[in-house]
């Protein structure tokens, strides 16, 4: 039996959330539609509950302790966890007839396919729908699912992800080597492993530090010595045509370069590594009806793109 249970109740836990988000009673009381004395009672017992003092008063609102920090994270999960189980329902989401909006991170490696298939191409077909795109790397992209700022995650995971997040695997990538016909190698069509290495190396990055894809290079000895960042693939495409420089880029995304005569894919007399693409969301909506329609609209694309 589950005793401890019954010293809890979800405004309880409601005002302390509203406490720490606005360290106010005050302030507490008016988003929680409450008076301000039931925000004392709750608070009251909250102290008594945890053994904790929770809030301190201080001349610029409530201060919560170290205790409280760590407390309030794990009530707002639980809300969150509350929610959705208030929220399901055996439902099934049209998107021909319901307005929807989503935010995906996706890679640089397939990033030209995805943000077509997954943004541009189901505007078409689904014009109530919406699906901004950005990209970030791993750790940043989980906190910002975590925390609700996006919706998935596509791309490399260094590890399998923490219990509050659900994954699958989507599609290994397809890595060629480009370069331009200002390239020497863009005549003969194929490059050594120690001239890939000496070859400047253009990547669209995210931010400065090493990338999962860079570090799992490096461990190949794969890893070239220069490395020029830009910030998206078609900066990339850009510096490519007017360098002697090299990209590794997705097969697919060759195919929509305007002017493909002026490029090339190399064969190499080495293996390029390929790795697994993951999608990753937050377990809260694992039942939330037009997520998990998104969530098979993109495994959709992955299987048909995976087996063309």
């Amino acid at each position: 039996m589950r005793q401890e249970l019954n010293k809890i109740n979800v405004t309880m836990l409601s005002v302390l959330e509203a406490l720490y988000a606005t360290r106010k009673t005050t302030l507490a009381a008016e988003r929680l539609h409450l008076a301000q004395p039931s925000i004392s009672v709750y608070l009251k017992q909250l102290r008594a509950l945890t053994g904790d003092e929770l809030f301190i008063r201080t001349p610029r609102g409530l201060e919560p302790t170290a205790f409280c920090h760590a407390y309030a994270k794990q009530v707002s999960e639980m809300l969150d966890r509350l929610q959705s189980l208030a929220s399901m329902r055996n439902a099934v989401f049209d998107p021909a007839t319901m307005a929807a909006q989503f935010s995906v991170v996706i890679p640089f490696v397939k990033g030209r396919m995805l943000f077509e298939e997954l943004s541009l191409n189901l505007v078409k077909k689904f014009p109530l729908l919406k699906a901004d795109m950005i990209n970030l790397g791993e750790q940043q992209a989980l906190q910002q699912v975590e925390e609700g700022m996006a919706d998935i995650y596509i791309g490399l995971v260094s590890e399998k992800v923490d219990k509050q997040f659900s994954s699958v695997k989507l599609f290994k990538t397809e890595l060629v080597v480009l370069c331009s016909d200002k390239n020497p190698h863009f005549k003969k069509g194929i490059i050594g492993r120690m001239e890939y290495l000496d070859t400047p190396h253009i990547k669209a990055t995210a931010s400065f530090a090493p990338s999962l894809l860079d570090a799992k290079f490096r461990r190949e000895g794969l890893l070239q010595k220069t490395l020029v960042s830009v910030p998206d693939i078609w900066a990339e495409i850009e510096l490519l045509q007017e360098t002697d420089y090299l990209l590794l880029i997705d097969r697919n995304d060759v195919g929509f370069l305007k002017d493909n005569a002026r490029f090339r894919v190399l064969k190499t007399d080495f293996d390029i590594p390929q790795f697994d693409l993951h999608m990753v969301w937050h377990a809260r909506r694992d039942a939330d009806a037009a997520h998990q329609w998104y969530r098979g609209y993109i495994s959709d694309v992955c299987r048909r793109y995976a087996g063309a």
